[in-house]
């Protein structure tokens, strides 16, 4: 019996490492197509460039494949993709912060056989791919205090507070003293900072608050500027 003139096969799911295969008996042949789908993970950092292949094998006669990428939800495919090629890029900057994108790749192999009836015939896999992009660290802010200590010193007290991320967020200090930039405290675990400055009466002082998350995706904050006491 000849082959039917499309067969699909089921793919299974492996956050982007999808598996597809089929076999079309023919005159006591087996043919078969497997398709994978490399480069995804779980979740993305938007300093990512998001690089999917498809990698399709096909064991039969010669072969023509075609590759077909569709989006199954928004976000859509990025702008100037080509859905034919093999691989299927996303650009930094087209990442959207928080977004789902789930995926379809379809490859089909266009072949002869001369037992079929059309000897024209078609064989595809099918693979989805599911992943995330990350968000940032958001809602919070920096706030700074400073006491003078002596002539030339100030005691500063460096806070971050209202950060929220789904990871665990790490933190930054830096200090601008009449706009002249001095790192206190690099990453950590603190959400707050103590510490004695160099600070004469007059001066300005400011603070930056840098925050991250485990991915490295991170924002920024100034607090108010304050000028030390005379």
């Amino acid at each position: 019996m000849a082959p039917p003139h499309a067969t699909r096969a089921a793919a299974a799911l492996l956050f982007g490492c999808a598996l597809g295969a089929l076999a079309l008996p023919a005159q006591g042949r087996a043919y078969a197509l497997r398709l994978t789908v490399e480069g995804a993970r779980p979740k993305f950092s938007l300093k990512d460039t998001v690089r999917l292949t498809g990698r399709a094998s096909w064991s039969g006669p010669r072969a023509k494949l075609r590759y077909l990428w569709s989006s199954e939800a928004r976000p859509p495919l990025p702008a100037g993709a080509d859905p034919s090629a093999a691989t299927l890029v996303f650009p930094r900057e087209q990442l959207v912060p928080g977004a789902s994108y789930r995926l379809r790749l379809d490859v089909i192999a266009e072949f002869n056989n001369p037992d079929g009836e059309p000897p024209e015939q078609t064989a595809q896999a099918t693979s989805e791919v599911f992943f995330q992009i990350n968000t940032p660290p958001r809602g919070g802010g920096c706030t700074l205090q400073a006491k003078p200590v002596g002539d030339g010193q100030a005691a500063v007290r460096v806070e971050a507070p209202g950060w929220t991320d789904e990871e665990q967020i790490q933190y930054r200090y830096v200090l601008l003293r009449n706009a002249a930039v001095a790192l206190m405290q690099n990453w950590s675990l603190r959400g707050a900072l103590v510490e004695v400055v160099p600070a004469r009466p007059g001066d300005r002082l400011q603070a930056k608050c840098q925050v991250r998350d485990k991915l490295g995706d991170g924002a920024e904050a100034l607090s108010r500027e304050l000028a030390r006491p005379e």
